[in-house]
């Protein structure tokens, strides 16, 4: 895991007044955050958030009633 607060490679010239080629560009691109985005597979946390919290409803539903008979 890269360290955040690094500026990368390249900073202090692009401050200097030497902006990035255009093959740096392209090479940064391709290795930046997002590229191959679609092929990697995120788990799907919304979908699990949402299930447990239905879980939860349930359960806290089925004692309520429980309670009340």
């Amino acid at each position: 895991m890269p360290d955040p607060a690094a500026a990368p490679l390249g900073t202090d010239a692009e401050a200097g007044g030497a902006p990035p080629t255009t093959a740096e560009r392209s090479l940064a691109a391709e290795q930046g955050p997002g590229a191959g985005a679609a092929e990697r597979h995120r788990p799907p946390g919304i979908a699990i958030y949402l299930s447990l919290l239905g879980i939860v409803a349930i359960a806290v539903a089925v004692i309520v009633v429980l309670a009340a008979t």
